[in-house]
């Protein structure tokens, strides 16, 4: 029997899922952000926000200097987009958000995790303050509750706990 060639939307590609998945990058929403972004920074700092070939060229510049990448294709959208987006946003002069973000990002995430093992095992925060002033205020000034230690003294304190219900818990 013969083939019947008809006109219609051509068979899916696997090839073509696999390959997008392997792809780098950001999602289209972070994409949105981003390029915004980019665009603010250019116009900031052009001769002539026209010229495309100028514009390729200093923002692989930026890219490279700021995060050691050639394209965003090359970073991931999790622990690279506020990163970008804080490069680009230095150059326009016209925000801080993302700057505070990449700042206060390591803090957060402690704070998280510190709540999460707070809740895990069952333990108040009056408990954990002991810990913290044991560790990081020997003069018992009340400095250092788990709020205002930074991300470094966080880690720490985290491995502490960690430790213990390790040795303790099992």
């Amino acid at each position: 029997m013969p083939k019947i060639y008809t006109l219609g939307p051509a068979p899916p590609d696997n090839r073509t899922k696999v390959r997008s998945k392997r792809r780098g990058g950001f999602s289209p929403r972070q994409q949105a952000i981003y390029r915004s972004l980019v665009e603010d920074a250019w116009r900031e700092v052009a001769h002539d926000i026209r010229d495309q070939v100028a514009k390729e060229r200093w923002y692989r510049d930026v890219l490279h200097k700021e995060l050691g990448v050639y394209t965003s294709k090359q970073l991931n959208k999790t622990g690279d987009f506020e990163k970008a987006c804080a490069a680009f946003e230095v150059i326009a002069g016209n925000n801080i958000y993302w700057q505070l973000r990449v700042g206060a990002g390591p803090i957060e995430r402690g704070r998280r995790k510190l709540e999460s093992i707070m809740r895990e095992h069952e333990i108040d925060e009056a408990y954990v303050r002991a810990i913290a002033n044991r560790m990081f205020d020997p003069n018992d000034t009340g400095a250092a509750h788990y709020s205002n230690l930074n991300a470094n003294q966080l880690q720490s304190l985290i491995g502490e706990l960690e430790q213990h219900f390790a040795r303790h818990v099992a």
